[in-house]
């Protein structure tokens, strides 16, 4: 690493009302003036006013997917308003490919990266029919080579090897 990285690890409180951007900000402004210099949100934290929605599993996937676009941007804003690098959570995030949980990688001037979750559990697979992310890789940053992993993904070794071998100095694993 370049620099020292000092993480802000947020536990997300479930709750709906406020948008995500409103929600974000005092947290932002509280690892800033904390010294942070990249806040962690935890996988799907960012989805809930998603996942609020009636019809099942696919009806909810839609509008988490639908919503991310949104999310992304109020991501991005807190980013740039703090001057905090974010690892968002998780989005549930279309592609050519389906519809993939995806952890963005924000810096303070915008999307840095994506990180698609590769290895999907069961009810991802088959009750929100998720397409299979792209295997983990690395980012550059201030701090040095940067890995992300989604949840599950971090019990498979040869991915996180694959990262290692790419040049990660850290590998963080987003999970609920």
């Amino acid at each position: 690493m370049t620099r020292p990285l000092r993480l802000a690890a947020l536990a997300w409180p479930v709750g709906r009302g406020q948008s995500l951007e409103a929600k974000l900000a005092p947290w932002c402004e509280a690892a800033r003036e904390g010294g942070a210099d990249l806040l962690v949100i935890p996988e799907y934290a960012p989805c809930e006013t998603g996942f609020a929605v009636r019809g099942g599993a696919v009806a909810e996937r839609d509008a988490a997917a639908s919503a991310a676009p949104a999310l992304l941007s109020a991501l991005e804003a807190c980013a740039a308003r703090s001057g905090l690098w974010i690892a968002g959570g998780t989005l549930l995030r279309r592609t050519a490919r389906g519809v993939v949980n995806a952890c963005p990688l924000v810096s303070p001037s915008g999307l840095v990266g994506w990180q698609e979750k590769h290895c999907l559990t069961r009810f991802e697979r088959e009750a929100w029919g998720l397409a299979t992310g792209r295997f983990p890789s690395v980012f550059a940053t201030p701090w040095g080579r940067l890995g992300l992993d989604v949840c599950y993904d971090a019990e498979f070794h040869p991915q996180v090897r694959a990262q290692v071998s790419g040049g990660a100095a850290v590998i963080m694993v987003h999970a609920r």
